[in-house]
């Protein structure tokens, strides 16, 4: 006997771990519009919601058939959703057609059961049965698609697969018995249910978000790779300078021309403020040092669209001229400026 549990308190509780859900697919559908699968995720997270919502109107006696069916198809719904972003994000579709025709078939039996037959038995029996079929196809397809992240994937394919167990318990322990077997005592299915479902889809939520994450965090050690090969195919010495002046990036020019006039790389490479650095010149060229930090600064502030200048670096041997340019480097994400210097001696 469970006389403690709080059936209502168990409800809201799904309910708001429903909504965290959506919240959670919609931040990272934000940070990752193109991310494949990621839309479908955030469908099947307000099918949820809207499910839950809905069934607030279950008891009213005037729409209480619609508010029923609509929540269990709405519940159907979400897993054949998350499902669906799971094919897109892995690149495995071949179970996508068997389980679209499942999930059809289990709408179109359900309306039966709902508005002509009424059985909640066969009506719970229906869509548990569905739902662990599509969490068992969830499980083969993270488990056999093209996913090059390990851990994330194996740990939805268990969390998939203990989804399809428990809901498949839900099947099989009442048939021993028949539709009134007593295996629980009220309300102990009820409180396990819930319990299972707010459990689980917690689970194959940090679970996606993990997968998205690591293929984000490739994405981007990928992209940075490519602009660093780009970069050091020119001759200009280009560094990238975050919005405190923070070196981002060099190319090998920039760490060249560093070793070959006494540089130390500590001040000019990653992680040094190379506003600082200029501002801090005190040599004769220090004037031209600090108004080149401040048209860094206008540029990063986006007072000025660029900035050039030329000036004067001249070494013992011979005289130098370059041009010193300041632009803003255009993509996602917090304001950053690309500084390159060129030696213009030939043309002075």
């Amino acid at each position: 006997m469970i006389d403690f549990v709080d059936i209502k308190t168990l409800v809201i509780c799904y309910g708001l771990c429903c909504c965290t859900q959506l919240v959670a697919f919609l931040l990272l559908y934000r940070v990752s519009r193109s991310g494949l699968g990621i839309r479908w995720w955030v469908f099947g997270s307000v099918m949820m919601v809207f499910g839950f919502g809905i069934n607030l109107f279950r008891d009213v006696e005037l729409v209480s058939s619609i508010a029923i069916y609509i929540y269990g198809a709405s519940f159907l719904l979400s897993f054949l959703f998350i499902y669906i972003g799971i094919t897109e994000f892995v690149e495995n579709k071949m179970l996508l057609r068997p389980v679209l025709a499942v999930a059809g078939c289990t709408l179109a039996v359900l309306c039966y059961f709902v508005f002509v037959d009424g059985s909640i038995f066969l009506r719970r029996t229906l869509l548990s049965l569905s739902c662990a079929i599509i969490s068992l196809a969830s499980a083969v397809t993270v488990g056999s698609g093209n996913c090059k992240h390990v851990l994330p994937a194996r740990f939805l394919k268990y969390v998939f697969l203990f989804n399809m167990f428990w809901l498949f318990a839900l099947v099989i322990i009442p048939w021993w018995g028949g539709a009134q077997v007593s295996v629980f005592q009220r309300p102990a299915p009820a409180a396990a249910t819930y319990f299972l479902l707010m459990t689980t889809s917690t689970f194959w939520t940090i679970g996606l978000i993990m997968l998205v994450s690591q293929k984000l965090s490739d994405q981007l050690r990928s992209s940075k790779q490519f602009l660093e090969s780009t970069l050091n195919g020119l001759s200009a010495n280009i560094a990238l300078i975050n919005a405190e002046g923070n070196i981002v990036l060099v190319n090998h020019a920039w760490r060249n021309f560093a070793s070959g006039n006494g540089i130390s790389h500590e001040i000019v490479s990653e992680g040094a403020n190379y506003l600082n650095v200029c501002e801090g010149v005190c040599a004769e060229n220090a004037h031209e040092a600090q108004s080149f930090s401040q048209g860094m600064r206008d540029v990063l502030d986006g007072k000025l669209d660029s900035f050039v200048m030329e000036y004067g670096c001249h070494s013992p041997e011979r005289k130098r001229w370059f041009q010193g340019r300041v632009n803003p480097f255009l993509g996602d994400g917090p304001r950053m400026v690309v500084v390159a210097h060129e030696d213009i001696t030939e043309r002075k």
